[in-house]
């Protein structure tokens, strides 16, 4: 079965085996869905030399290789383990998406010179930083700050980012390109996000142009996430930025409520859900799950779950319980299994060191990457 699965078939899949015997809570991936998440990500983007794909969701080989096997080739990571994921599936062009100081880039430098077919590159923003680079076959990205305050050289500030960029190629290492992320964008109105990522695009380009000018080539702008790539795909550069333009979603391989709510009607859907059971009831209509905030986080905002197929209401949840307040009609017992949707998927799957795939062929147990260095 290569289709998603439907909200019944889901249901009526995690009443039987493996799940009636699996300890909760625990993640299931449609592998269906995640396949098909890539392929409508593909139709906005155009090509898949265009997507930088960020595996901060994935944290899966298997859906790594899904990408791979769709063709996209160009990778970024937040953790080094993500790094090693990665090259560990044969990709060959890694950008770890974080500003690389100290053991962080040292250890990259070793993975990197362990897998010499590969181009593997980090972050860098300070002058400082880069002083602590260790010499290695690691290149480099400049990182961009575009409003949202967190890491980067500020995108209109040319002599800071010809500093960073005069002290890397100084010390030995290549300059790739440009790297922003948008992330503060995310839940703009529709017009004034469309306008603002133009306007953000324009300054990158205009960053690169003063770069150049100073002597140093810029092969790729990294832009777009993953609730911000679909205008910035849309928005037309002037030649030769809009072939070097690439975008880096991740969220939509799995999507959660939060990114759903974003996209509205674009054509995806959710492939990551978390399988939890009715610990405890409470009359009239109250029950509490097994998952709480080691499952799901709060950072996504309320509310921080939705169960599949159950009309209810979601309370908060404590460290390992969900208080959920059932509608008329719903009914559930103790031992009862329930699907979620989480809010933000990128936090839930953190928690997590294997998964259950499912949708194609027999349930499979696939490990996450969770580990730290």
């Amino acid at each position: 079965m290569n289709r998603p699965l439907d909200a019944s078939e889901l249901r009526e899949l995690v009443r039987g085996e493996p799940f009636a015997s699996a300890l909760t809570p625990a993640v299931l991936i449609d592998t269906g869905r995640v396949r098909e998440n890539i392929a409508v990500t593909l139709s906005y983007l155009g090509s898949a030399r265009s997507w930088r794909a960020h595996v901060k969701t994935a944290r899966l080989r298997w859906t790594v290789e899904a990408l791979r096997e769709a063709g996209v080739t160009r990778f970024k990571a937040s953790t080094l383990a993500e790094v090693e994921l990665l090259l560990a599936t044969g990709a060959r062009d890694v950008l770890l998406a974080h500003p690389a100081v100290g053991p962080a880039q040292w250890r990259l430098t070793d993975l990197a010179a362990a897998h010499p077919r590969a181009r593997v590159s980090a972050l860098a923003d300070d002058v400082r930083a880069v002083r602590g680079w260790r010499r290695g076959p690691v290149a480099a990205f400049l990182d961009v700050d575009n409003g949202g305050g967190r890491t980067g050289v500020p995108v209109k500030d040319a002599d800071r980012a010809g500093a960073v960029a005069d002290a890397l190629t100084g010390a030995g290492f290549e300059v790739l390109g440009l790297h922003s992320y948008d992330g503060h964008l995310a839940d703009l109105p529709e017009a004034e996000q469309r306008a603002t990522v133009a306007a953000d695009l324009q300054d990158l380009v205009g960053l690169a142009e003063a770069l150049e000018a100073r002597g140093h080539p810029v092969g790729e702008l990294v832009a777009g996430g993953s609730h911000t790539f679909v205008p910035a795909a849309r928005t037309p550069l002037p030649a030769p930025w809009d072939e070097r333009l690439t975008l880096g979603p991740g969220t939509v391989v799995y999507n959660d409520l939060r990114s759903l709510a974003r996209f509205g009607d674009t054509g995806f859907g959710c492939a990551a859900f978390v399988l939890s059971r009715v610990v405890s009831t409470q009359e009239p209509n109250g029950v509490t799950l097994d998952a709480g905030l080691t499952t799901l986080q709060v950072d996504g905002g309320r509310p921080h779950a939705r169960l599949v197929g159950v009309p209810a209401e979601v309370g908060a949840p404590s460290q390992e319980h969900l208080k959920v307040t059932l509608e008329s009609g719903a009914a559930l017992g103790p031992g009862d299994p329930v699907l979620l949707v989480p809010r933000h998927v990128d936090t839930t799957l953190a928690q997590f060191d294997r998964v259950y795939l499912v949708g194609e062929g027999p349930v499979r147990v696939a490990e996450t990457v969770v580990r730290p260095f």
